[in-house]
């Protein structure tokens, strides 16, 4: 009987209903976020290795005050990046900057169209019992708390495990600790935590919320970038992308600036050698973007979860055979993992394509725009490059030159040395270059090297653009997503990436 009795208590105890929390409140939020797509778990956070196909790898660890006031819809998060309010009523999620009387004024603004969610552990969590604690973040406490796990899911498909840690020593109860565990199809891919730092139930400070400028508030033209996560998707909303960021810095340049800079351009085109216009050839592209990250004893690229900031490390290959019809302005990229790509610089449009083995023909999936500065040449030097002369690559002579990516004409993205087989007086072969990523010509984020091999001058044959679907082909809403970008780096679509870049808040 006593086994029994103890079994029931067991069965009750861990079907208690969760504690609920005071739904008006301060907080200071510490969050940190380790996310790992094809790279390697380490003591202190992820890694990259150099040989990997594709392969992200982020760590965030920031810090905020966050205000919520759920009786009246709204919340508010203060960090180093900036302030961002929450109006559930007025459908805005708006940044804000303060005014000259102790308020605050709406700075760009969001369409909000979510409903305010209470602070609250779901019905169906289970009670896991007591556990010793540590927060993260300045001031972070260790606790005995009350564990509840829940398992996020979609009919039956998982999405998350989120470990809920509660502090039932105040009254009312306080939210803790929590780590959720982003596992789609149970394929663990990121750990989320979020620590509760001197959280205080009760009403908060109207002022907080003193808001002025709300019905002629600017919207942003960047609502639509949910690329991140956490504060760092929002804050996405409300910062210039490379492109605008360098038209605001055009804008600002004197006329005569301008001039002397375009004129200081030495166009050196009769210079430069022929190349192939319409040609077939293998090409293979490693891109790294190494943003805050640091590089191992065994040359992986590595984000510590532990440092203070953002960290984010991508490393992506394209491997395939490439089609370039110059005559007739586009272009094919068959990639072994990644699949076929068409750019139609006529349609200024970039398209995702698959083969229909039912139908027997390619089918357009989705398509990226094209800034329609976006120009097919056959150049492959820029006409103002830098004529390095010969040197030994691979054991084979080869001619270097050197030059600068320019958007707007005037304002420099990377410097590219690229190399090229000139034996034949009437027509050079590209062979190698190596691209580093360095916008606006400040500290480099990155780099792309880029082989060509079996080059091929000859005419490209029509059925490679005979396409299905083009005229009805749906525009891809994640056009800013890290694969479109390599490619645009691959086929030097700079003006196109920089549209989708978000620029570094300096």
């Amino acid at each position: 009987m006593k086994l029994f009795a103890t079994l029931a208590f067991l069965v009750a105890y861990c079907k208690a209903a969760p504690p609920t929390f005071a739904q008006d409140y301060y907080s200071g939020v510490y969050n940190s976020l380790a996310l790992n797509q094809g790279g390697i778990n380490t003591a202190d956070g992820a890694c990259c290795e150099p040989t990997a196909s594709q392969c992200k790898v982020q760590a965030i660890a920031e810090g905020s005050d966050t205000y919520v006031e759920y009786s009246h819809n709204r919340s508010r998060t203060d960090s180093p990046q900036g302030i961002v309010a929450n109006l559930y009523l007025e459908k805005k999620q708006v940044a804000l900057q303060p005014d000259d009387n102790g308020g605050y004024v709406c700075a760009q603004y969001c369409p909000l169209d979510e409903v305010m969610e209470p602070l609250a552990i779901k019905k169906t969590a289970l009670n896991e019992g007591r556990h010793m604690v540590t927060q993260g973040g300045e001031g972070g406490k260790t606790k005995e708390v009350q564990l509840w796990y829940f398992t996020d899911r979609i009919i039956i498909i998982p999405l998350d495990h989120q470990y809920f840690y509660v502090d039932t020593s105040v009254d009312p109860p306080a939210p803790f600790y929590v780590s959720d565990h982003i596992s789609p199809l149970n394929k663990p891919i990121a750990v989320e935590n979020t620590s509760y730092l001197q959280y205080t139930p009760g009403a908060v400070d109207p002022s907080k919320f003193n808001i002025s400028g709300l019905d002629n508030c600017p919207q942003s033209q960047n609502c639509g970038n949910n690329n991140g996560i956490g504060l760092q998707r929002i804050w996405n909303k409300f910062t210039d992308t490379v492109m605008q960021r360098a038209r605001k810095i055009v804008e600002k340049m004197p006329s005569s600036k301008i001039a002397e800079l375009t004129s200081a351009k030495q166009v050196r085109s009769g210079d430069i050698p022929t190349f192939p216009g319409d040609y077939v050839a293998k090409e293979d592209s490693l891109l790294l973007i190494n943003q805050g990250g640091e590089e191992d004893a065994n040359g992986n690229f590595c984000c510590n979860k532990t440092h203070l900031g953002q960290c984010e490390i991508q490393l992506q290959s394209l491997d395939g055979m490439h089609y370039v019809d110059y005559s007739n302005n586009r272009t094919r990229f068959e990639d072994v993992h990644n699949g076929i790509t068409v750019n139609d610089y006529k349609a200024h449009k970039s398209y995702d394509i698959v083969h229909n083995e039912t139908v027997g023909k390619d089918v357009c999936v989705k398509f990226c725009p094209l800034d329609p500065e976006e120009t097919l040449d056959n150049l492959f030097v820029d006409p103002d490059a830098k004529d390095k002369g010969q040197t030994t690559l691979n054991g084979k002579t080869v001619e270097k030159w050197q030059w600068s990516e320019v958007i707007l004409k005037i304002i420099r993205m990377s410097t590219t040395d690229f190399y090229a087989d000139q034996s034949n007086a009437s027509m050079a072969i590209p062979v190698f270059q190596t691209e580093r990523i360095t916008p606006f010509g400040g500290a480099q984020i990155g780099s792309e090297n880029h082989t060509w091999t079996d080059l091929k001058a000859q005419p490209i044959d029509p059925a490679k653009f005979d396409i299905a679907g083009l005229d009805d082909c749906p525009e891809d809403p994640q056009c800013q997503q890290p694969g479109w970008q390599h490619k645009r780096i691959f086929f030097r679509q700079r003006a196109t990436w920089a549209k989708y870049a978000v620029s570094s808040r300096e």
